[in-house]
């Protein structure tokens, strides 16, 4: 509607109390009025582009945010941070909890943030996301209680983490060191810099050099080891060397590839923004020359007062090209004002390999634990009350004998329960199902599902979900049986999650 018309007389004009509409009559035709609206009904519409796309977008942001704020990893950093911050815990944690101070000052860094809230929500924390209008403070990264918490933490102990641990990986093969780091690119102009992207980095080394990528929640997976001896381990011997090894290659492989992709992305813009900031000074030129040749009309026919505007409109006219140059000579020095920030370890481990069949248990055991995570998010994000019944105890409070032959119950809306098995794996693997798991099953059919979530190691696990896992996998086997990957993915529903 607005095309050819300028903008700002049409502004001046409506300041000035003046009708304005006349600059737009006749602007459009009937056939151009109906063009536009059936443009806008095809991108907007009830069956255009944007709506077809929505519920895809709402589910993949669903599960978004229920993995990067999933309630049992917020839970496990309150429960192992507050005895270090010298913290007690009221009530239950995976319900509603308070935070007092076992020890003088403990609360300093956290209760301004608690007084914050409007004081019925004080009274209660959850790491859960809870109902509308329910008063309670919920926990979850970006949240400022819980970034409080977990700055202080950080604080108190960046120290410690940066002096190194041990864990211990059963399936190492041998030693190696693990760092984390952050690693900034930035924009810098003068003596500013601004942040274009941050990554959190870490890192496995090999005694013999080699640097690998690694998930940043490896050491999640691992058991920490006290009284070792990191002398007795070549990379433990050489850890002064290969982190610095390892701060030139973040620096001079990984950094310079990141600066170089975000210049590439700055370069394939170029030219559409030169062109848009061209033309945006070519309107702003075309219109003061018209006010230009209006006031010299205006002052040949004696009107000598407008000499003050022609005289501003004609100084704005000598800066525009300035202005433009500058402007233009900006954006064609982007690419070069993009470089690597301060790049920073923000801890460093030994890890190192281990014979004892004990350690293989509890990492199978870390892995099954983001499994169950994983899955109790996906079904918490559509609408399901989730009850853990893979023990016994947990079992018969939820009403069911002692080994139901699945780990979830998962009550949804309108739908009959779930019953679901997980089984989770670091990377990917074969899966295999246990007599009574089978057994159940043959009896459940339609109610009982199979989650297999892989790659649990790594920042992006995946659920694969099958329904009916005895019908469409397991009716052909008697007994346990060991399922493939591919049949898996073949016949299960796919989520990604990031």
């Amino acid at each position: 509607l607005m095309e050819g018309v300028s903008l700002k007389s049409y502004f001046d004009a409506a300041l000035r109390g003046d009708d304005a509409s006349g600059q737009l009559e006749g602007a459009l035709t009937t056939e151009q009025v109906r063009a536009l609206a059936a443009k806008e009904s095809a991108i907007y519409g009830s069956g255009g582009d944007v709506a077809s796309h929505l519920p895809a977008l709402r589910d993949d942001l669903e599960r978004e945010r229920y993995l990067r704020l999933m309630p049992g990893y917020v839970q496990r950093l309150v429960t192992r941070a507050a005895p270090l911050l010298g913290l007690r815990i009221d009530g239950d944690v995976s319900d509603g909890f308070r935070l007092h101070a076992a020890r003088s000052g403990a609360m300093d860094a956290i209760a301004p943030e608690i007084e914050t809230y409007p004081p019925a929500a004080r009274q209660s924390l959850t790491v859960r996301r809870p109902a509308l209008g329910e008063d309670v403070i919920w926990l979850h990264p970006g949240e400022p209680v819980f970034d409080a918490v977990a700055g202080e933490i950080q604080h108190r102990f960046a120290g410690e983490a940066l002096r190194g641990g041990v864990f211990v990986d059963p399936h190492a093969r041998e030693a190696c060191l693990f760092h984390l780091a952050t690693v900034p690119v930035e924009r810098r102009i003068g003596t500013t810099a601004d942040t274009l992207d941050h990554r959190l980095v870490g890192l496995r080394q090999y005694g013999d050099g080699t640097i690998e990528e690694c998930p940043v929640e490896y050491l999640m997976l691992l058991r920490g080891m006290r009284g070792a001896r990191p002398g007795a381990y070549p990379s433990g011997r050489e850890c002064v060397r290969l982190t610095q090894v390892a701060y030139a290659w973040l620096t001079e492989t990984y950094g310079a590839e990141l600066v170089a992709s975000r210049r590439a992305s700055v370069l394939a813009d170029m030219p559409e923004r030169l062109e848009l900031v061209k033309r945006g000074f070519n309107r702003q030129e075309a219109e003061l020359i018209r006010a230009r040749t209006r006031l010299r009309d205006a002052l040949r026919e004696g009107r000598k007062q407008v000499q003050p505007q022609l005289d501003g409109i004609k100084a704005r006219h000598a800066a525009l090209s300035r202005i433009r140059e500058a402007r233009l000579a900006a954006i064609q020095a982007e690419p070069d004002a993009i470089a690597l920030g301060k790049v920073r370890f923000l801890a460093h481990a030994l890890i190192v390999p281990s014979t004892d069949p004990e350690d293989s248990r509890r990492f199978d055991a870390q892995v099954e634990a983001v499994a169950v995570r994983v899955s109790t998010a996906h079904e918490e994000s559509h609408g399901g009350r989730v009850r853990d019944v893979s023990t016994a105890m947990r079992a018969r409070a939820a009403g069911l004998h002692d080994w139901p032959g699945f780990d979830l119950m998962s009550d949804r809306p309108d739908e009959p329960p779930r019953c679901i098995e997980v089984k989770g794996r670091a990377d990917t693997g074969e899966v295999f199902m246990t007599d009574n798991e089978w057994a159940k099953a043959a009896n459940l059919r339609e109610r009982f599902w199979l989650y297999v979530v892989m790659d649990c190691a790594t920042p992006t696990p995946r659920l694969l979900r099958v329904r009916d896992p005895f019908t469409r996998l397991l009716g052909r086997a008697k007994g346990g049986l060991t399922l493939k990957v591919g049949d898996i993915v073949a016949m299960a529903e796919l989520d990604l999650m990031r």
